[in-house]
């Protein structure tokens, strides 16, 4: 389905609602594919950024929250963060691997 706005949705709808597996790219360019439930990002998925980065893991009422995986472009110094999420958040442990070979695990609280 094609928006006015730009944006476009392809997948699963249940009850005019995307829920089931569908990707969806924003007018700005940003692509999530994954899950979905009654409109909202919920369950396994992937959200590419325009600017190269990208997020796999866990999502629950549109926001990152589980475990998942943030992996920045390289002109961000290609970090790969580890660990937990709370609506957004890092929380809890998690580890930090820098292209470098650099690791840093930390406690978020």
């Amino acid at each position: 389905m094609d928006f006015a706005n730009g944006e476009k949705y392809t997948g699963d709808w249940v009850e005019g609602k995307r829920t089931g597996h569908g990707v969806f790219i924003y007018a700005g360019g940003n692509r999530y594919e994954g899950q979905w439930i009654d409109d909202k990002m919920h369950g396994k998925g992937q959200m590419d950024f325009v600017n190269g980065d990208k997020y796999i893991g866990d999502w629950i009422d549109d926001n990152r929250t589980g475990q998942g995986v943030y992996i920045a472009a390289s002109g961000s110094r290609g970090a790969k963060y580890t660990g937990g999420w709370i609506e957004g958040n890092r929380t809890g442990q998690g580890v930090y691997n820098f292209p470098s070979g650099d690791r840093y695990e930390l406690i978020y609280s």
